[in-house]
């Protein structure tokens, strides 16, 4: 099984996410849920981690800052950036 590691500020998303998915059938495990990009980073660090999704939005580490900290890593984990914020540009940053 594939270890995922959920990262969003907001309780209600990451349960939300814990509830909608089929984690299982998809052949993967929520090993960890965590609110801040450094909870995450220190997650991805302690246990073997191999897709992290993100809210491109939280406080003092951001979702943009986790995942260029997480490619700089060289573990080949794979980042998924969620976000509900309105503006277009700050996702696009995401993509560069």
């Amino acid at each position: 099984m594939f270890q995922v590691l959920l990262a969003d500020d907001e309780p209600s998303v990451t349960d939300a996410l814990r509830r909608s998915i089929n984690w299982a059938a998809c052949g993967l495990e929520v090993a960890a849920v965590v609110t801040s990009g450094e909870e995450a980073l220190a997650c991805i660090n302690e246990r073997p981690i191999h897709i992290v999704i993100t809210d491109i939005r939280m406080a003092n580490t951001d979702g943009l800052s986790l995942c260029q900290q997480i490619s700089r890593m060289n573990r080949g984990i794979q980042t998924i950036i969620i976000s509900g914020f309105a503006e277009f540009s700050y996702a696009q940053k995401a993509l560069s």
